[in-house]
């Protein structure tokens, strides 16, 4: 048969509400209907006061990486003048909205991050770093401005990579680039400025900045890094 007797296949539910007085089955009916408009109005009250019963800090604050992403400042600026969202919370991926904001080469927007509480130094069991986004994007200015803001510029990511190792390994779109020999020159001096900045600390796969330079080709920041190596023994 293609449909089932709806009176052989009665629901649990239905038996019960069957099997009860008129006035007992009202009030069942009643308790059962209002069990999704409470959950509701909850959600509806969690949103008002910021008090949502979500314990995943990336949904709770899924606005604020959205607005970042879509590079949109004013809306950004607009929600954190709520203490509900976290410049600080991470995504499934260990990306902070900072990080973000280091990407896409956002000056403004990474600064207000900071004053708003965003860490230029992640706390301890960090996966990423916002300095070393800017140096796989080549941004010296960024660079600068994260390491005058207490960025450690020798910070392990994932894979025990450094920032300095990103200024010899940029993001692929980066790499096409006909001048990505001197982009990388430019971030690895701006990462050498800093005297705190260690070139010879190796990878988990055991590769130093300089390697991977020699990897991707990039000639003069080769030739600088074996300079300051050399001055440093």
């Amino acid at each position: 048969m293609a449909f089932s007797d709806n009176k052989s296949h009665q629901s649990p539910i239905s038996s019960i509400i069957a099997s009860l007085n008129s006035n007992r089955r009202i009030l069942l009916i009643s308790l059962i209907l209002l069990i999704p408009l409470t959950n509701y109005l909850q959600e509806i009250f969690s949103t008002i006061t910021g008090t949502s019963n979500t314990k995943d800090p990336y949904q709770l604050n899924l606005p604020l990486f959205k607005a970042v992403k879509a590079n949109e400042l004013n809306v950004v600026k607009t929600l954190l003048q709520s203490t509900i969202y976290d410049p600080n919370a991470e995504d499934p991926e260990g990306i902070t909205p900072l990080i973000e904001a280091t990407l896409l080469g956002n000056y403004e927007m990474v600064s207000y991050l900071i004053s708003k509480g965003a860490k230029a130094q992640p706390s301890p069991g960090f996966r990423h770093t916002a300095l070393r986004a800017a140096c796989l994007t080549a941004n010296p200015q960024l660079i600068t401005y994260l390491l005058q803001n207490g960025a450690d510029p020798n910070a392990k990511s994932d894979g025990d990579r450094t920032p300095l190792m990103g200024a010899c390994f940029l993001r692929p779109e980066y790499d096409k680039l006909p001048n990505s020999g001197e982009l990388s020159l430019k971030a690895v001096q701006s990462m050498l400025d800093d005297d705190r900045t260690d070139p010879l600390i190796a990878n988990s796969f055991g590769e130093s900045a300089l390697d991977l330079c020699k990897q991707r080709g990039y000639l003069e920041s080769v030739a600088y890094l074996e300079e300051k190596i050399k001055s440093k023994q």
